[in-house]
């Protein structure tokens, strides 16, 4: 069915475009049907004759008709506007004739009522009720974690058409795992004399261009277990899984377009197999960019074969096979490779400034077994701000914080299988906070800091930041910057209202709304990524991007192989043009 707004063809039984999310005429069989043809015929328009523009449906077998006027475009809801008496309008997001969508919130619930969400990094499944419960759930059905009451970005379309159907069942079912972001509810609402129909679900983000191999064997594992609870829900996909059916919510991917999906009523293991061979076809995709297996030698052995028995060999019924296959052969592949780190690391006062207020930190382990190397470390950057006797020590605090308690804990964790170092990055992050935020109470200053934080195990990077600090990857690919600014001119950037090439010489390009600090408790920024062999992870302070550019740092770090000799390079380069402010730099080399 091809979409009247952007002509994408869907699936035949879409009720929703899975491009533009605009609702697709989809009548019930034995509903009355919507025609053109002129007022008084039976509905239809005869052959080769000019169809009117007004609608006629035709009731009672076509026996008599009634005319329909065409519904007027929905106006958007003004920012604020409560809907459907549950949620709060915070944002347009996307609005044509017949679609509008916004970022929702949802208003406050009784005990009984109110949203829980899995504090879990890697699950984060919604929790959502229509009706009051017997009992408030503390443990997530998907994880067996926590749950927390608490904010999550939800989206609200809403259309003159029902969002009925597939769609509707799957709301009612609401499927808990955290792979899956299924839609929450569907409900109409009558705004005088206009009708007005709703579906709410999770906000997710498009998936990115590029993804890294960890990324895939790591989210592969979750989305394969994914189907056995979208399965025993009594849905399928029945093998048409597409890119387009996944999205990000946070910073892991999930089932997000459930449009596609069939109801069954029995057990149909053919449609069930059907669903895992699809997943793991689009795996290796991701993986090799080919949609049939051939021995591939940028893999390891153990994918290699992973692949072969999931693509031409017996394949796997359950996406639970798929998955526990999946960690096992992504597991003996990541321990046969033995890496090791290179790091420079650099700061200076700069040729303004008489006094540098700028911190660094490296704490690097080393574990070799069975001749198999496998590095720990942690780099951090703390520009301090508050002049003199306070921005250094604000920067100072956050560096002797973590070089007092992190060495001893990552010690004990350090070669682990299964680590996700983000929540203790996160945890590290805070408690140095709250040590400059005791400091900064307890001297009556403004003093803070930023601060960005890396934490490298074998082939996977975690970063953790707050304020405009930053982190880069440089790869054969170019430079990119990781970390968000957290800057108003990067908010001007973000909502378009100035260019990249406009914030470096924006009057306010120093004012910085999230810092060390400044509150007890901050929010933090924590994201991780793959690292593989001759790849660069470079840390620094503002004074290094806010004199020199982007491609000029990539041309600087390729031009020297050794880090420290490309820190140095860096800091020069700064100094001659201006060195406004402190530069401080590290640099992290995979070999």
């Amino acid at each position: 069915m091809k979409c009247p707004q952007c002509q994408f063809e869907n699936p035949e039984d879409a009720i929703q475009c899975q491009q533009c999310q605009a609702p697709l005429a989809q009548p019930a069989k034995g509903a009355p049907t919507i025609q053109l043809g002129d007022a008084g015929e039976t509905g239809t328009t005869p052959k080769n004759s000019a169809a009117s523009p007004k609608k006629t449906i035709a009731l009672d077998g076509g026996k008599s008709t009634r005319q329909l006027e065409p519904p007027a475009d929905l106006t958007p809801r003004p920012d604020g506007a409560i809907i459907a008496g549950r949620f709060k309008s915070d944002a347009l997001i996307h609005q044509t004739n017949t679609l509008v969508c916004y970022k929702v919130s949802e208003i406050s619930q009784s005990p009984e009522m109110q949203t829980r969400v899995c504090d879990a990094p890697n699950c984060g499944a919604v929790h959502f009720f229509t009706e009051p419960q017997d009992e408030v759930d503390e443990f997530c059905a998907g994880c067996g974690q926590s749950l927390q009451a608490g904010s999550i970005e939800l989206e609200l379309c809403e259309a003159h058409a029902p969002f009925y159907g597939i769609l509707a069942d799957v709301a009612t079912a609401a499927p808990v795992h955290g792979g899956l972001r299924p839609p929450l509810i569907v409900f109409e609402e009558t705004l005088g004399p206009e009708t007005r129909y709703g579906l709410v679900k999770p906000h997710t983000k498009p998936l990115p261009e590029k993804l890294e191999r960890e990324q895939v064997l790591t989210w592969g594992s979750v989305l394969a277990d994914a189907l056995d609870i979208l399965y025993h829900s009594q849905f399928t996909f029945n093998g048409n899984i597409s890119e387009n059916v996944f999205a990000m919510c946070g910073d892991h991917m999930v089932f997000a377009d459930f449009s596609g999906v069939l109801k069954i009523s029995k057990t149909d293991e053919a449609m069930r197999k059907a669903d895992v061979h699809a997943l793991a076809t689009l795996l290796y995709k991701w993986l090799t960019g080919k949609t049939e297996w051939s021995a591939e030698a940028a893999l390891p052995e153990a994918l290699n074969l992973f692949f072969e028995k999931a693509l031409t060999g017996a394949g796997y019924g359950k996406g639970a096979e798929l998955s526990a296959a999946l960690a096992k052969a992504a597991a003996a592949a990541i321990t046969s490779v033995s890496v090791d780190l290179r790091t420079g690391r650099l700061t200076d006062v700069g040729r303004v400034r008489s006094l540098n207020e700028d911190s660094l930190l490296t704490v690097e382990l080393c574990r070799v077994e069975t001749s198999t190397i496998l590095p720990l470390g942690l780099y951090v950057v703390a520009d301090g701000m508050g002049g003199h006797s306070a921005g250094e020590v604000a920067s100072g605090a956050i560096v002797s914080y973590l070089s007092q308690h992190a060495p001893s804990e990552m010690g004990q964790n350090h070669g682990k299988s299964g680590n996700d170092w983000a929540p203790w990055l996160r945890a590290m992050v805070q408690g140095a906070n709250n040590a400059v935020y005791e400091l900064r109470k307890g001297a009556g200053t403004d003093m803070g800091s930023t601060c960005v934080a890396a934490l490298v195990e074998g082939t996977r990077v975690y970063i953790a930041n707050v304020g405009d600090s930053r982190a880069y990857k440089i790869d054969a690919d170019g430079i990119r910057q990781l970390s968000v600014d957290h800057s108003l001119v990067q908010r001007l950037i973000a909502t378009g209202q100035i260019t990249p090439a406009e914030a470096r010489n924006h009057p306010q390009r120093n004012v910085i709304y999230r810092t060390m600090g400044d509150k007890q408790n901050v929010e933090v920024d924590t994201f991780s990524f793959a690292f593989s062999p001759g790849e660069k992870l470079l840390l620094c302070s503002d004074g290094l991007d806010g004199m020199v550019e982007d491609a000029d740092i990539l041309r600087i770090v390729r031009e020297h192989a050794d880090n420290q000799a490309a820190c140095q390079a860096l800091i020069e380069t700064a100094n001659a043009a201006g060195g406004d402010d402190n530069i401080t730099i590290i640099i992290v080399e995979i070999v």
